[in-house]
């Protein structure tokens, strides 16, 4: 009879069977005492699973605020600056897809979602009021 050493815990690193004839006493103890562990861990977990503990939580589809760190409100045409991306000064343009700032410098284009400013939920823009 072998006991596969490679499950407990203090031996994880040895890939090797060993006979039990030549395990001591303590190791042996220590054996059973692993796997004691382990086999009363698993119990939990079925019973934790079979009364729904670990049941999944519906996530809120949680829709970012169209708004400047003013939390002034931004729509198609409104001229920003954008704070992110080396943009510099935007125009707000839409598609088929959503609302994108395109910059009047480089013409590079950014969708609306990667400007949001995740402590806030605001755009990282600022609202331009007239633009030259």
């Amino acid at each position: 009879m072998y006991i596969n050493l490679t499950t407990v815990k203090e031996l994880i690193f040895q890939h090797k069977c060993i006979p039990v004839q030549k395990l001591s006493q303590a190791k042996k103890k220590s054996i059973f005492l692993v796997y004691r562990h382990l086999s009363d861990v698993t119990l939990r977990l079925k019973r934790n699973i079979m009364f729904g503990l670990f049941k999944k939580k519906e996530k809120k589809k949680h829709q970012p605020i169209l708004a400047d760190l003013n939390q002034e409100p931004l729509q198609e045409g409104d001229f920003v600056d954008s704070l992110r991306y080396g943009l510099g000064r935007c125009r707000i343009i839409g598609d088929e897809k959503g609302l994108i700032y395109e910059s009047l410098e480089t013409g590079k284009q950014v969708r609306w979602h990667l400007m949001v400013d995740a402590a806030t939920d605001l755009q990282k823009v600022k609202k331009v009021q007239h633009h030259q």
